[in-house]
């Protein structure tokens, strides 16, 4: 899949796959373990929400038609 990315001028690629691609020099590719930043989001959240147990969440928005 890389090959097409790189024929079709692609010049970086967001790589979830846990393996590393063979690039040209001249491509980026950021490597990214989804579990990994779903857990950081997940302290994160964390954290926010114990430093500010007050905090009021905001609804969601309506949609009208």
């Amino acid at each position: 899949m890389a090959e097409l990315l790189i024929e079709g001028q692609v010049q970086a690629i967001l790589n979830y796959a846990p393996i590393r691609l063979s690039v040209p020099d001249e491509v980026l590719v950021e490597y990214i373990d989804p579990v990994i930043a779903l857990q950081s989001m997940t302290y994160y959240l964390g954290a926010r929400q114990i430093s500010n147990p007050n905090r009021v969440r905001a609804e969601p928005a309506s949609h009208s038609r």
